[in-house]
């Protein structure tokens, strides 16, 4: 059944990244979209499910949206390959920018999902 959850998941988060990319065909943006949206929904669904349904997150949910949904949704390895794009056009600078900024910007979404989740609980 685990494999059922991640599967579904997995499906509807690639769905959601590419109309992302649909939408904003200027890389290296649809990367960081997706890389804060995502964080940031891990944040809030993992504390606010945890928190109100600790049985079901354990059994399920963390599989369907934490390894499925989140884990197609974001990427990191498309973070890293638009990161080379840059550094091979020269664009030493905006490559650093857009993978620290990548970084910071996920982890701070995903501290704010949390916060969320708490004030809803």
């Amino acid at each position: 059944m685990a494999v059922i959850w991640v599967a579904a998941g997995g499906a509807a988060g690639a769905v959601c990244r590419y109309a992302v990319m649909l939408l904003t065909p200027r890389l290296p943006i649809a990367t960081l979209i997706v890389n804060v949206a995502g964080s940031l929904l891990l944040g809030f669904v993992w504390h606010y499910c945890a928190t109100r349904w600790p049985g079901w997150w354990q059994a399920s949910g963390a599989l369907l949206i934490g390894t499925g949904f989140c884990g197609a949704f974001t990427t990191m390895s498309a973070l890293a390959l638009e990161t080379r794009h840059l550094l091979d056009a020269g664009a030493t600078g905006l490559a650093m920018v857009f993978s620290l900024g990548s970084l910071v910007l996920s982890v701070a979404a995903l501290y704010a999902g949390i916060v969320m989740a708490r004030a809803l609980l």
